[in-house]
């Protein structure tokens, strides 16, 4: 049977996953050890469940299970929530929940807990609005984003209208690079750390 993998993402690429502009996500959830020193390791093995790493120059090597199943799994996203108005919606883009798949209330949660935001990794597997069945799973350093890949990631840049191909395919890697040290902090991008590419 496949696996619902949950899968934590912020407002804006919630709401990316939402409209349909996300098909890829990078995590370095599972590569601590490898990302204490990335540019001492080389990957081996990138098919499968498990990927191998080597240390380059040692007889050293790490084998690594991927934290977010495989393909054919079912990737779930999990975004925080906030209470307007008395009723509980998404805060990606302040819609409410779905009538007939999600309930209208959330008694147990507002009784147990005084606060008006729940952070996405609290939020209960019922209120999941987005799925997708994982196609692919990779690995590779972060600053090998492509253009592709940033757009799939969902960036979305300002095309002007003298702006030649090139120059608009341009704009999206630097977008990423601005968003991921947004999230995950300057160190880990110019550190160029091994990342899981999970494409859905």
């Amino acid at each position: 049977m496949d696996k619902k993998i949950q899968v934590l993402f912020s407002g804006s690429m919630a709401d990316a996953n939402v409209k349909g502009w996300k098909t890829e996500t990078r995590r370095a959830r599972g590569l601590d050890e490898i990302n204490e020193q990335p540019d001492a390791w080389q990957l081996v093995a990138n098919t499968g469940q498990y990927r191998i790493f080597d240390v380059i120059g040692q007889n050293v090597s790490r084998s690594i299970k991927c934290p977010y199943g495989e393909p054919g799994d079912i990737l779930c996203q999990r975004e925080s929530l906030v209470l307007k108005e008395g009723s509980w919606r998404y805060a990606a883009d302040g819609s409410g929940f779905v009538p007939g798949i999600m309930p209208y209330t959330w008694p147990a949660y507002q009784q147990d807990h005084a606060r008006e935001i729940v952070p996405a990794i609290h939020m209960p597997a019922w209120a999941c609005r987005f799925s997708s069945t994982i196609k692919e799973i990779t690995i590779e350093r972060v600053q090998d984003i492509t253009a592709d890949g940033a757009f799939a990631e969902g960036i979305r840049c300002e095309v002007l209208p003298d702006d030649d191909t090139d120059t608009a395919r341009a704009k999206y890697v630097p977008a990423y690079r601005d968003l991921w040290i947004k999230l995950n902090g300057a160190d880990s991008w110019e550190r160029n750390i091994w990342v899981w590419v999970v494409k859905y």
